[in-house]
């Protein structure tokens, strides 16, 4: 339901940048020990940056899977990825990977930690793994309600 919310959101500022949104949620498990603001904080900041980061006619792929107790879902864009000098620091306030392509696009550098925040103070984790140039997928797991 949140993503569903968050896409139809941020649909605009996909079809601006020609980027395709893809939800494939598991059906079945879809409810998680979370406060629902929260969540959906979370998962407004990692879509929003799926966009912005990503290329033109680029894609972002939303999906879930249950593993033991916890749903894992993860954000997977084809964008510009993130230099693996710069990944250590994802996570740091006021921290924004600057590389060529990325000029244009606005923040504040605080979006990943407040996401890194929230989703720890709801009991769960969140990681990624980003190849230069080719792309990142975030993924965060909460335990299942």
């Amino acid at each position: 339901e949140i993503v569903a919310d968050v896409q139809k959101q941020q649909s605009q500022t996909a079809q601006k940048g020609n980027i395709t949104v893809n939800v494939a949620m598991d059906p079945i498990h879809k409810m998680v020990k979370a406060d629902k603001a929260k969540l959906t904080e979370v998962i407004e900041n990692l879509v929003s940056n799926a966009i912005k980061y990503n290329r033109p006619q680029g894609s972002l792929t939303i999906s879930s899977k249950l593993t033991e107790n916890t749903l894992e879902v993860s954000f997977a864009d084809t964008g510009f990825g993130i230099p693996a000098d710069k990944q250590p620091q994802v996570f740091q306030k006021f921290f924004r990977a600057h590389q060529k392509g990325t000029e244009e696009v606005s923040g504040t550098g605080l979006g990943l930690f407040v996401v890194r925040m929230l989703v720890e103070k709801m009991g769960g984790t969140i990681g990624f793994v980003s190849e230069d140039g080719k792309g990142t997928t975030f993924t965060f797991k909460l335990p299942v309600a």
